[in-house]
């Protein structure tokens, strides 16, 4: 026996085109309403979470997605959504110029090259920004408390839900065990 559609469901699927068409605002507003029409609904708040991580609202999807844990069937999606707003508050107001700059005039400027890293993933250019975590990892990998390490955990979390980077994260987690032992 099948449950019964959600009120929120027409709601939710107008957002998820609003946001396929680029009104990232307009989508939060619908999936706003829809949440107040159906709290209980996990995917209304997933949906909410995405969209907030769009717009770089990282505090807001964190809120939903601390009430999601525990909670939601689907541990995996608020796992890699907390990934990405990692990512995000890491690399937001990232210059990649000012960074690679930075890098060229000390190499040793490991700050640089994890805010580098950060800001390549947010632009979905994952391998770069996997090989500069990885080298600071080699170099020095309890720099900033495993900060690096614990990036590119972060990032295999965030592609482990996309099958496109099941190779690519297969290789990094071989690359990074090695370097760790």
């Amino acid at each position: 026996m099948s449950l019964p559609p959600s009120a929120a469901e027409p709601l939710r699927i107008a957002a998820l085109a609003a946001r396929a068409d680029g009104e990232a605002e307009v989508a939060c507003s619908l999936l706003l309403d829809a949440a107040q029409l159906d709290p209980a609904d996990a995917n209304v708040q997933f949906d909410l979470a995405e969209i907030h991580l769009d717009l770089e609202h990282v505090d807001a999807a964190q809120a939903i997605l601390d009430a999601l844990e525990g909670k939601a069937g689907d541990v995996a999606r608020v796992r890699a959504l907390q990934a990405r707003g990692r990512l995000i508050a890491a690399g937001q107001s990232a210059d990649p110029a000012s960074l690679q700059a930075r890098i060229d005039a000390n190499l040793d400027d490991f700050d640089a090259r994890l805010r580098m890293a950060n800001a390549l993933a947010l632009t979905r250019d994952y391998r770069p920004a996997l090989h500069l975590l990885l080298e600071l990892v080699r170099r020095d990998r309890k720099w900033q408390d495993e900060a690096a390490r614990k990036a590119m955990l972060d990032l295999f979390t965030l592609l482990g839900s996309e099958p496109r980077y099941d190779d690519m994260v297969r290789e990094f987690r071989i690359l990074l065990a090695r370097a760790l032992n």
